[in-house]
């Protein structure tokens, strides 16, 4: 409830940390409905899964910086992201369900990939030869 009431009332949000909260799939959609110019967005540590990524994917484009370490997003939801945020760069970091394909897809769809945390991952030589 708090976050939607945040959401109602400053529509106007670029940067959000939720890290270690109890944050859902549903205060992260309230998020993306209410505030498409997010740019910044740490759900590291929080209960939300693909419905939230990918709501977020298609609502706010503009994302620059996403944090899902330590969450239940998986490669359907980072792909989604890659294709619907260009100008995206990731943290991985810590237990993610991603996979080596998963970076390869974002790095392939988004020119503008900078940084990308996959510490604690468990990325294979191969992939990160490519990625270079």
């Amino acid at each position: 409830v708090a976050i939607r009431e945040l959401a109602m009332r400053c529509p106007g949000l670029r940067d959000v940390h939720l890290q270690n909260t109890h944050v859902t799939d549903v205060a992260a959609v309230e998020l993306a409905k209410r505030c498409p110019g997010l740019r910044v967005l740490d759900l590291g540590r929080t209960q939300v899964t693909d419905v939230a990524i990918r709501e977020l994917a298609e609502r706010c484009p503009g994302l620059r910086h996403v944090h899902v370490h330590n969450t239940q997003v998986t490669d359907v939801a980072i792909d989604e992201l890659a294709r619907c945020c260009p100008g995206l760069q990731m943290n991985f970091s810590g237990e993610t369900q991603e996979t080596d394909v998963d970076l390869l897809k974002l790095a392939k769809r988004c020119s503008g990939l900078r940084t990308v945390d996959s510490s604690k991952t468990l990325l294979a030589d191969m992939t990160i030869a490519e990625l270079s």
